[in-house]
């Protein structure tokens, strides 16, 4: 889990778009997104996805990985 700095959202810029997990976006005020991060979000029965800000719209992009049995 991470630490909570006075700004939310530096931790981040720092560490290269390493997923989170839905519990901890939860605890997050998505209403203060800002523009210029990507969050990814990874957990056990929750699809890949990445949220990010575009002007006053929340876009999600959600990824679904198909796999092939030979």
């Amino acid at each position: 889990m991470r630490k909570r700095a006075a700004d939310e959202w530096q931790e981040f810029r720092d560490d290269d778009g390493e997923p989170i997990g839905v519990e901890e976006l939860k605890r997050l005020n998505l209403q203060n997104l800002p523009e210029d991060l990507h969050i990814s979000i990874m957990d056990n029965y929750f699809p890949e996805t990445t949220i990010w800000r575009e002007g006053q719209l929340l876009v999600c992009e959600i990824q679904e990985h198909l796999y092939t049995k030979y």
